[in-house]
């Protein structure tokens, strides 16, 4: 994962690079750890975990999964929108910086829209702050 101007810590791999050292994984050895502990039943008990984790996450999954689609669909409207020239509110405006961030996982394009949104704003001479109530 490399790490990018929004992030407030570098990721490992950016550490690690940093200092010359590339990630190594040390697994336990069979025989130790759980396979000490539970022995064949340990397959059997790791099974019933994912099963039951699967049960209760279900639904909580799939209205997140939910929430997200018509997030993106929302998106897109107000991309289109913005591509077909028609104006769009200034809570929309701060809705498409915000969705093309979180949801599009587009940082680089919703800072390009913040500058844009600034850039119009100060040609117009409109006071940026008078638009959010400040």
């Amino acid at each position: 994962m490399q790490t990018n101007f929004e992030d407030t810590h570098p990721s490992l791999s950016d550490r690690l690079k940093s200092i010359g050292q590339t990630a190594k994984v040390r697994y336990a050895l069979n025989g130790q750890v759980a396979d000490l502990l539970l022995g064949q039943k340990r397959t059997e008990i790791a099974a019933e975990f994912d099963q039951k984790w699967q049960v209760q996450i279900l639904d909580t999954w799939k209205n997140y999964h939910q929430s997200i689609q018509e997030k993106k669909e929302y998106l897109a409207q107000l991309n289109d929108k913005m591509d077909h020239n028609f104006e769009i509110s200034l809570e929309e405006r701060f809705d498409q910086i915000e969705l093309t961030d979180e949801v599009a996982h587009q940082p680089e394009r919703a800072f390009q829209l913040v500058h844009n949104f600034i850039r119009t704003s100060l040609k117009m001479r409109v006071p940026i702050l008078s638009m959010v109530g400040i």
